[in-house]
């Protein structure tokens, strides 16, 4: 994915692999809506600049890794998932 480049903690996080929560979102309607969380994501390849129509961008990927936050049972809410999607 690309994401605005302002400043350099997406490098930093990759040097570190440092995981962060990361939330996608695609589309503006409801109905139309789609959703992706990694609540422990880590930047896998050096982020590389790109252009975005003007604006600096860095084109990341990302891996799900294990998150162990989540409280509550397995029958009843996602618990400790490394990733999660959602249509609104």
């Amino acid at each position: 994915m690309s994401v605005f480049r302002t400043y350099s903690r997406e490098i930093a996080d990759f040097a570190a692999q440092t995981g962060r929560p990361w939330s996608i979102h695609y589309g503006s309607q409801p109905g139309d809506l789609f959703s992706l969380c990694l609540p422990n994501a880590r930047v896998v390849e050096d982020p590389k600049p790109t252009d975005g129509n003007g604006a600096v961008m860095s084109q990341l990927k990302l891996e799900g890794h294990y998150y162990a936050g989540d409280t509550g049972s397995l029958a009843t809410t996602p618990y400790n998932s490394p990733a999660r999607m959602a249509f609104l």
